[in-house]
């Protein structure tokens, strides 16, 4: 068996998906930082979100195989560390898509529809101002990821 348990960072999403190749510092306006050998990520980022409209932030999908068949492995188990003070952030559980980079062996496997869990922040009604929160991603082979993320409610 083949164990494909990793985090993916793609225009400021984060997402479960791929691990980047080597450590990066910054990918779109994201900061990343990994500690513990590897094993803790976290995920700084900034957003801009609109008044009264809810903002996807990722897709934690169920691991997948090289085939793009799903694994046995447990999918990543989804937290929110610290919930906004200004909103809500719901983990839904639904089908959606990976999102490997193409320059990793399971790119090919984007087009193929896998459960998980979609993080959606939703701001207060009619607020505009800052707002954070932080969510966890864990995964079996005890790997985590830490997404700190700011928002700009009606920036």
């Amino acid at each position: 068996m083949v164990r494909v348990s990793a985090i993916c960072l793609v225009g400021g999403l984060i997402l479960a998906g791929c691990v980047p190749p080597q450590p990066l510092t910054q990918v779109g306006g994201a900061h990343l930082s990994v500690s513990d050998g590897g094993a803790k990520f976290t995920v700084a980022d900034t957003k801009i979100v609109k008044v009264n409209t809810p903002m996807k932030l990722g897709f934690a999908s169920a691991v997948v195989t090289p085939t793009c068949a799903l694994s046995t492995d447990t999918p990543p188990v989804v937290t929110v560390v610290t919930p906004p003070a200004h909103g809500t952030v719901n983990v839904v559980n639904d089908y959606g898509y990976p999102n490997f980079s193409p320059n990793t062996p399971l790119y090919h496997c984007d087009t193929v529809r896998v459960p998980g869990q979609e993080i959606v922040y939703t701001p207060a009604t009619n607020y505009v101002g800052p707002d954070f929160t932080s969510v966890k991603l864990y995964f079996s082979d005890g790997k985590e990821l830490i997404t700190n993320t700011t928002f700009d409610v009606g920036g």
